[in-house]
């Protein structure tokens, strides 16, 4: 049952980034796809048997996130109760593919695994988004009315593939940048090395042709932090070590200078209150009113709005106490990837790459029009989750037997 299960596993993770478009049944008000049959597979047998949630806080965050979310059914009927279960959908993902990775993945070599699949999903996506704004031609977008009848999509060319809109696919190419780093990292033939170093600059051109600010700004700040905390980290640097070093941070922040002021027009309109963007300035203000429209609880129905700000959309449609919960989730995230170098040194760079993710996560959420709804987005997560779960826990479990 468990091999059968990582197989389906490995499924999942590859069709993942193909959300409802690829091989797909169509039933009365969904699109049962490939990636969500094998979801509702780990559901069932997660509660058939013993569900067992792990002494941990990031597990049992996500846990109660889950059982809150299906329990606030009042707001749920209130603001739609199909897009109550739709949210809940969503939200399941993250607990259900964390409980499942745990059970299923039990060595490193696992994970490596689940993570070329990941990024086999991935480049295929790079593929379609690589064709779309050469050739201008779009066969698989949901939004392909957009991208031929809108002149200035139609002379700029966005990639788009499979994701919703051209925001979504390069905060898709920022994860499958970090992956793909990852695996060159744990990659011993130099033909793969090759293969992801090409997938790599073809992630980079694809964000920079998207022009998605966001997740642009979002990969600076990654860079920087995972180049500067690397640099450190080692005491003896040649001359030649540190004139790459600098010349790899200054070309970084000159894209940024030149960019800067379309950075902070992209932030001001998520961030600020005055001027700039009114219908996202709109969108904080209804964000926070939705604390006293829906008692501090949260709306707890998808399709409220399209937020365009992930902070705003977890206090909005979940409430105080999820949206604190959620902060202390995503500092501990960031806070034990330290230890979990400290125990395993050989980790010690896939772990400085995962905080570097988080750090761009910082501004790149704030790009797609909703993060809840990006479904492969919950399986990095959990991925991330189950990881960290694995090498804090099993090992020193390992190591006192």
């Amino acid at each position: 049952m468990v091999n059968m299960k990582k197989y389906m596993l490995y499924l999942y993770a590859f069709a993942c980034f193909f959300q409802a478009q690829f091989l797909t049944i169509e039933i009365p008000g969904f699109q049962l796809s490939v990636g969500r049959i094998c979801f509702i597979v780990f559901f069932f047998t997660m509660f058939i048997g013993k569900l067992r949630v792990p002494k941990d806080y990031l597990y049992r965050y996500l846990g109660i996130w889950f059982v809150y979310q299906a329990m606030n059914i009042i707001n749920g009927v209130r603001f739609g109760l199909g897009n109550w279960v739709l949210l809940t959908y969503f939200i399941g993902i993250y607990f259900v593919l964390a409980i499942t990775i745990k059970e299923v993945i039990s060595d490193l070599k696992g994970y490596k695994t689940l993570l070329i699949f990941l990024n086999c999903g991935i480049l295929i996506q790079v593929a379609i988004g690589l064709f779309e704004h050469f050739t201008g031609i779009y066969f698989w977008t949901s939004s392909k009315e957009l991208f031929s009848t809108v002149i200035y999509y139609m002379n700029k060319k966005f990639p788009c593939a499979m994701q919703e809109n051209p925001n979504d696919f390069a905060f898709l190419m920022l994860v499958g940048i970090v992956i793909s780093l990852i695996l060159i990292n744990k990659s011993k033939s130099k033909f793969i090395k090759g293969l992801w170093i090409v997938t790599i600059v073809c992630e980079v051109y694809l964000i920079y042709v998207a022009e998605s600010r966001g997740v642009m700004l979002g990969l600076i700040m990654g860079a920087v932090y995972v180049i500067l905390v690397n640099f450190l980290n080692n005491k003896q640097h040649s001359k030649k070590q540190v004139l790459l070093v600098t010349v790899a941070i200054m070309g970084l922040l000159l894209v940024g200078v030149l960019n800067l002021e379309k950075f902070i027009t992209e932030l001001s309109s998520h961030f600020d209150f005055s001027g700039g963007n009114t219908t996202r300035i709109n969108l904080i203000v209804k964000g926070l009113e939705s604390i006293f429209e829906t008692f501090g609880f949260g709306y707890a129905s998808y399709g409220v709005a399209a937020w365009h700000n992930h902070y705003i959309e977890i206090l909005a449609d979940f409430g105080i106490v999820i949206f604190i919960m959620f902060l202390r989730f995503y500092y501990l995230l960031f806070k034990r990837l330290k230890k979990v170098a400290r125990n395993n040194s050989e980790l010690n760079y896939v772990c400085l790459l995962i905080r570097g993710f988080l750090i761009s996560l910082i501004i790149a959420v704030v790009s797609p029009a909703s993060i809840l709804r990006i479904e492969w987005f919950g399986a990095i997560i959990a991925t991330i989750v189950a990881f960290e779960h694995r090498c804090l826990y099993m090992e020193s479990k390992e190591m006192s037997n």
